[in-house]
């Protein structure tokens, strides 16, 4: 779906489902254009009624965690990933999207072990997931005051993708967190 033609793939995906309601696809990429749009809870259900349809719609389970995660929910969103791992145990999204709500409840050490998960399961990963990854589990480390390991991590973000705004301001954060006052500098310009 194009930027800006959420609302005409939203009525689109309803016609589908009026027509054919059994059609779990549909569900699944309404879903996304709902998640698009902000709204969670319409996601949330379109992937549910997905799952009913298809129990082994993988996206519906990724989606719906999104929206769980989007809405507060971490708990219902780990669930989700949890599930669709314990019959796809190599799904790097899954990994990491578990790790980003782990870390939001403040489990570092579990959302540690899904960053690393995630690193090992990657195979033809674009450099932006690469860099998406380390800078997260860089801010797991910073959150556990491990500036020197949080420091690394963002290092390798910045390696795999120069671009990342995210890990140059984290890595300066973590600079001046370990009282590397110039580094912190040199990063923040």
């Amino acid at each position: 779906v194009a930027k800006g033609n959420y609302q005409k793939a939203l009525a689109k995906f309803t016609q589908t489902i009026a027509l054919k309601p059994d059609f779990a696809p549909a569900y699944a990429n309404r879903c996304l254009v709902e998640i698009e749009l902000q709204d969670y809870t319409n996601a949330q259900r379109d992937c549910t009624e997905a799952l009913a349809i298809n129990p082994n719609n993988e996206s519906a389970y990724l989606n719906r965690g999104l929206a769980h995660y989007r809405l507060g929910e971490y708990a219902a969103a780990i669930a989700d990933y949890d599930r669709l791992l314990s019959w796809k145990p190599d799904c790097l999204e899954a990994y990491y999207n578990r790790g980003l709500a782990r870390e939001s409840l403040q489990q570092y050490a579990e959302a540690l072990k899904d960053y690393d998960r995630a690193l090992e399961v990657i195979s033809l990963a674009t450099k932006t997931q690469l860099a998406a990854i380390y800078n997260s589990r860089g801010s797991t480390y910073f959150s556990l005051d491990k500036y020197d390991k949080a420091i690394e991590d963002f290092d390798l973000a910045l390696k795999s993708d120069p671009n990342h705004i995210s890990a140059y301001y984290n890595r300066a954060c973590a600079c001046h967190r370990r009282g590397d006052r110039m580094n912190a500098i040199v990063y923040f310009t």
